[in-house]
């Protein structure tokens, strides 16, 4: 559970509830997109169709607050990229709410239970406090004893303490609350426009009117009504329909007329909950061995999962060309996950294996960013090669996880920071440094592994680290030619000798 919430009083506050915002619309994007991608192929397609829509609607959502953030003077620099940003699964949001928590599962009946939880609203008494101004008829209302537990029922609850602390900020300051850069903001031509309207976030009301966006389109426009504010059905009664089997009617030209909460009047469809990849729930690296296939395509996925997060997070501090691409390689992620959900865990009948997204295991201390930075400028000094060839071969993340994984983390920090403080070569007159970075110049060259202190961790055993990463060994350009049997050397490359353009002394 997070600590316990304060009311929203100074600008401070209202960043950090923003700063949360941002975490807990991502929080939910990794279960629905793993549901979504457990699906079997050709089946369940009301399902993924529904899936799928909420998914991107959490993307915008996502977006929205960023620029509310951005609006207010908030640094989004190293938020979506911090170590706890991806929560470790399974994890509760961070509302305050204790009575759920949030997995990485397979699309089944409990799954989607659970989905039902995070889009829940407030069913609000008559009576109860309301808080916040009442620019529109629909107020803003809180739970009972709100103001002595500060935590969050729903999400909607949560943003209306946003909007209410914000408002009272625009009371006292005015327009200057609206301090931040305009060319942060993401507008719609730098934006999908499946999932509905961007708002650029430059004063009060285009805040509120994005604030609102996203509590309705979760739990809808106002009780007892199953549509948001666009008079499109709201998260939780999509969800509701996987259910009950059967959609909701809306008539958009008189609401009223619209289907009652519980009460789809809809074609009916069937849901096969059997017709699912049964995958390994809030998989980690650790659960796949190391050095084996799946242990390498779920560190790839990581990579490629955190480095979409990177891109997101550069698109919201100025950039906002990046973001269309971004959002689409979202989208690329789904062939690594559905490579790794099609194939058996070792020693777990029936069990498939899942996409993992946190840095759970070996990197849990620091960001993604920073170790791999520490790694790169260490293995440019022992390679020879620029960090740009290094990271032209995509074996980063696997070389860094299989150091760590092989020495443990302690040895591995002992060695960045011997190198950071005295350079290379006190590394290589260090008698229990030394092998380790010997060891990370035949990663780079030849993808192996050499055992070092205790050949029973299976991390640590002598042995190919990844067959797909021997191609991608720095030894071929060094010396001219291809790796064998790996692809063809060209027309007459036969009539060269091969180039030897580094002398390697790595034992």
């Amino acid at each position: 559970m997070s600590d316990p919430y304060k009311l929203i009083r100074t600008v401070d506050d209202l960043h950090f509830y923003l700063t949360q915002a941002m975490k807990i619309e991502h929080a939910t994007i990794p279960p629905y997109m793993t549901a979504l991608y457990s699906l079997k192929p050709g089946s369940n397609l009301e399902a993924f169709h529904i899936m799928r829509t909420v998914l991107v609607e959490e993307m915008l959502h996502l977006t929205l607050a960023a620029n509310v953030f951005n609006a207010v003077g908030g640094d989004i620099q190293g938020v979506l990229t911090a170590p706890d940003f991806v929560p470790v699964y399974p994890t509760y949001l961070p509302t305050g709410a204790d009575d759920f928590q949030v997995s990485i599962a397979p699309f089944s009946q409990n799954t989607v239970s659970t989905f039902l939880q995070i889009e829940r609203s407030k069913e609000v008494e008559e009576g109860e406090p309301i808080v916040g101004p009442r620019p529109n008829p629909d107020p803003w209302l809180t739970i009972p004893g709100f103001e002595s537990n500060y935590s969050y029922y729903s999400i909607g609850l949560f943003y209306a303490e946003i909007i209410r602390g914000m408002y009272q900020l625009y009371q006292e300051l005015g327009d200057d609350l609206f301090s931040g850069d305009p060319a942060k903001q993401i507008t719609a031509e730098y934006y999908y426009n499946g999932a509905g309207n961007i708002i650029p976030v430059t004063d009060w009301n285009s805040a509120l009117a994005a604030l609102q966006v996203i509590q309705e389109q979760g739990e809808g426009s106002r009780q007892g009504t199953i549509y948001d504010g666009e008079r499109e059905l709201c998260h939780y009664y999509r969800f509701q329909q996987l259910q009950l089997g059967q959609y909701y009617e809306i008539d958009k030209q008189n609401p009223l007329n619209s289907d009652q909460p519980g009460a789809p009047s809809g074609a009916s469809f069937d849901v096969d909950w059997k017709s699912v990849y049964s995958i390994l729930p809030n998989a980690k690296l650790s659960d796949y061995p190391a050095g084996s296939v799946l242990h390498n395509k779920a560190l790839e996925f990581q990579q490629s999962y955190h480095g979409f997060l990177a891109d997101i997070e550069t698109a919201f501090n100025g950039q906002p060309q990046t973001l269309i691409p971004a959002v689409h390689d979202m989208f690329t992620l789904r062939e690594l996950a559905t490579q790794l959900m099609r194939n058996p865990v070792p020693g777990m009948p029936g069990v498939f294996a899942a996409p993992v997204f946190s840095n759970s295991d070996a990197q849990a201390s620091r960001s993604v960013a920073e170790s791999t930075n520490d790694f790169l400028a260490l293995s440019e000094t022992v390679t020879g090669f620029s960090q740009f060839d290094l990271e032209g071969t995509g074996q980063t993340l696997l070389y860094l996880n299989t150091v760590i994984e092989a020495v443990g983390n302690e040895n591995y920090q002992a060695l960045i920071q011997l190198y950071n403080d005295e350079g290379i070569e006190a590394v290589f007159n260090s008698e229990t440094l030394a092998p380790i970075a010997r060891n990370i110049i035949k990663l780079w060259y030849i993808a192996t592994w050499d055992s070092l202190l205790d050949e029973s961790n299976p991390a640590d055993q002598t042995r190919i680290v990844a067959p797909e990463a021997y191609p991608e060994g720095l030894l071929w350009p060094t010396i001219g030619v291809n790796p064998p049997g790996a692809k063809a050397q060209g027309y007459a490359a036969w009539s060269h000798s091969p180039t030897v353009i580094r002398t390697l002394n790595i034992n």
